[in-house]
């Protein structure tokens, strides 16, 4: 067997990028499952609402724009449901972005690319802001609104 022409980088660099991807996939998942069950929580809320006799009003406004930004969230990470139902390509979501590095890395002997490297700092960027975002609605945003709701003494059913 003939020694490649490309050096490869070192294994325990490999290593390290390969945790990377992997502890970045963890996390995006977590995330996911994170925004499914507020976004759950938030449509339990949305009915319970609609079948009590509030008075429409900031209720309605804050759940609607909590459960915009869950869906917008939900797009960022896995891409826009129509397209995908309908098999037309996205923009780059986060997991799209660990799905390369899977690809990129799954048969590669020579280490993390500079393109892999990027996609890789990309994803984790994006994966952040998304995060930061989450913590703020987990926080703040959805007790708030649950303590709202039970004042006003609707019942949720979840």
């Amino acid at each position: 067997m003939r020694e490649g022409t490309l050096k490869g980088a070192p294994f325990n660099e490999k290593e390290k990028f390969w945790k990377e991807i992997s502890n970045t996939l963890k996390d995006a998942m977590a995330l996911s499952q994170k925004v499914n069950k507020a976004l759950s929580k938030t449509e339990a809320m949305q009915k319970a609402l609609n079948n009590s006799t509030a008075v429409p009003g900031t209720l309605d406004k804050d759940l609607y724009i909590l459960r915009e930004k869950l869906l917008n969230m939900q797009t960022k990470l896995y891409g826009s449901k129509a397209r995908n139902e309908a098999g037309e390509k996205n923009a780059p979501t986060v997991f799209s972005r660990i799905s390369v590095l899977m690809m990129g890395t799954g048969n590669s002997t020579y280490g993390p690319t500079p393109m892999l490297q990027q996609t890789l700092d990309i994803a984790k960027t994006e994966f952040e802001s998304l995060q930061q975002q989450m913590d703020e609605i987990t926080k703040n945003t959805l007790p708030k609104l649950t303590e709202e709701i039970e004042k006003a003494g609707i019942i949720v059913v979840e």
